[in-house]
């Protein structure tokens, strides 16, 4: 992974560039007729583009991008316009070598900063986010030797986002404490195996406090750090394949128990470990996946809304990435690869144009460049009995629609529901309409037809009359604050027998997809 300091004047970008991502005429990709991504884009950035962060930087409603460039000593933002063209935005210059990126709101202001490490010189840097775009110089956090990852994440419990870094070469986990102003302070740093690579945070044992799981390459292990309320305490290490180096934490097989993903350069493959957990953090034997050649990061991914959450590979030395596609209860699919630049190092997953489903974006190391796929898959039709009984809904004020079925919707929007019998067939009658909540990967299942329930999730009726009036009926109501991405499904009946459905008639379901 070496590779000639071909730019030593910086970013090979001039400050007004324009950047129009052009996709490639390359065929869709599928796997089972459902894993479906449009050719690969590239966008041309800077020397060794390593680090990768999405969040909406400046605040108009789309995805961008930040970029770290291991020779140039910079971080790059690339300002979406929500249909994947990107201009570049500011060039922020680091201390030597940045690296890991993640973007958070660490001062509370309602924008997201952005935190990486520099392992050339040992530091952490936190960018504040001024807003309008502009983001502060660096503040530079020295962390000790040899810094090569990072979370964020709310260790001490007081309602901010602190930091850990993982330290390499000394093998240690550092903690840096925020004040909730973005202020930081580095607590000390502590053994925690041999080769540390990558850490994630998620509730393994489901006692409400979240646990971490750090990648131990040097071990060929991950060691599991278990929260009891006060500390993280070591809970054992588990066996993965050769040199992990990154982690996800995510329910892969719908039992309701956070499963462990890594990616194993050395042997090729990736690692789940299913979760088997008690009283005591435990996993079933490990699970391999043979991906292309060196895979250096897998990611979740969402790419149907169906049948559970997928996975994706970046494979280094196989210039490709890896899609596998889950068949609902864990098990996966053979992989299917897309070629890309050269030497991908690292992937993201986020909706880069706001058709809610989750494109790809991957850095690719030695060709300079970034490249973006297009996630094509068909958006879901929820259809009811095609009765005269029709649903309607819209956001903060819009006028509801009957044929706009999916929304996305933030925490906290008001969601207004009209149930209506436009030709009084229903009128008069006991009516009403139900709502439950699912994870977007798990969507309802149909026990008798066109009834969208799932065995995930709540449900509760939002909407109730005993007679259906002429005129409709209608109901207001607030998305709730949610922790993560949830979807809502919305549905009309009435208990009449019909001859699609001999209990009910039934609405076209709308689903509310929520992102916080």
């Amino acid at each position: 992974m070496n590779k000639p300091h071909t730019n030593p004047t910086g970013i090979g970008l001039g400050s007004g560039t324009v950047l129009l991502l052009m996709f490639l005429c390359l065929p869709a990709v599928a796997v089972g007729q459902q894993l479906r991504f449009e050719g690969a884009g590239l966008l041309p950035v800077g020397n060794g583009p390593t680090g990768l962060a999405a969040s909406d930087f400046n605040g108009d409603g789309s995805v961008d991008l930040a970029v770290s460039h291991v020779f140039d000593n910079a971080i790059v933002l690339l300002h979406n316009d929500g249909s994947m063209n990107f201009s570049l935005g500011q060039i922020i210059q680091t201390p030597l070598n940045p690296g890991a990126l993640t973007a958070a709101d660490f001062d509370g202001d309602g924008d997201d900063d952005i935190a990486g490490i520099c392992r050339g010189a040992g530091s952490l840097i936190y960018v504040e986010n001024m807003g309008g775009a502009v983001f502060a110089s660096p503040i530079v956090i020295p962390v000790g030797l040899d810094p090569v990852n990072l979370v964020a994440e709310d260790f001490d419990s007081d309602g901010d986002l602190d930091i850990m870094v993982l330290n390499n070469l000394p093998n240690q986990l550092t903690a840096i404490e925020n004040d909730g102003s973005g202020n930081f302070t580095v607590l000390g740093s502590s053994f925690i195996g041999i080769l540390p690579t990558a850490i994630a945070f998620g509730d393994l044992d489901n006692d409400g406090d979240r646990d971490a799981v750090v990648t131990l390459g040097g071990q060929n292990q991950v060691v599991v750090l278990q929260n009891n309320g006060t500390a993280l305490v070591p809970a054992g290490t588990f066996t993965t394949g050769l040199f992990p180096v990154s982690v996800e934490i995510v329910d892969l097989d719908h039992d309701h128990k956070l499963d462990v993903v890594t990616a194993n350069p050395a042997s090729d493959d990736v690692t789940i470990l299913y979760n088997s957990s008690g009283s005591q953090i435990s996993f079933l034997s490990p699970v391999s996946i043979m991906a292309s050649d060196a895979p250096v990061g897998a990611k979740v991914i969402d790419h149907d809304h169906a049948l559970g959450y997928d996975l994706v590979a970046v494979n280094f030395d196989g210039l490709n990435i890896s899609l596998m596609n889950n068949d609902g209860v864990g098990g996966f699919s053979a992989p299917q690869n897309i070629y890309l630049g050269l030497n991908p190092i690292n992937v993201l997953v986020a909706d880069l144009d706001n058709d809610f489903d989750d494109d790809i974006v991957v850095a690719n190391f030695t060709s300079d460049d970034i490249s973006v796929l297009r996630n094509t898959t068909p958006t879901p039709a929820y259809p009811g009995t095609n009765e005269d009984l029709i649903l309607s809904s819209g956001v903060n004020g819009a006028t509801p629609t009957a044929t706009d079925t999916i929304k996305k919707v933030n925490e906290l929007d008001m969601v207004t529901v009209e149930l209506l019998s436009p030709n009084g067939t229903f009128n008069g009658l006991f009516s009403g309409v139900g709502a439950q909540a699912f994870l977007p990967a798990f969507p309802p299942l149909q026990p008798f037809p066109n009834l969208y329930l799932n065995d995930f999730g709540f449900g509760a009726i939002v909407l109730q009359t005993t007679g259906l009036a002429p005129t409709g009926e209608s109901i207001t109501f607030q998305i709730p604050p949610a922790t993560i991405p949830l979807s809502v499904m919305l549905q009309g009946a009435s208990l009449t027998p019909t001859a699609a459905n001999g209990v009910m008639a039934l609405t076209d379901a709308h689903e509310l997809r929520i992102r916080n």
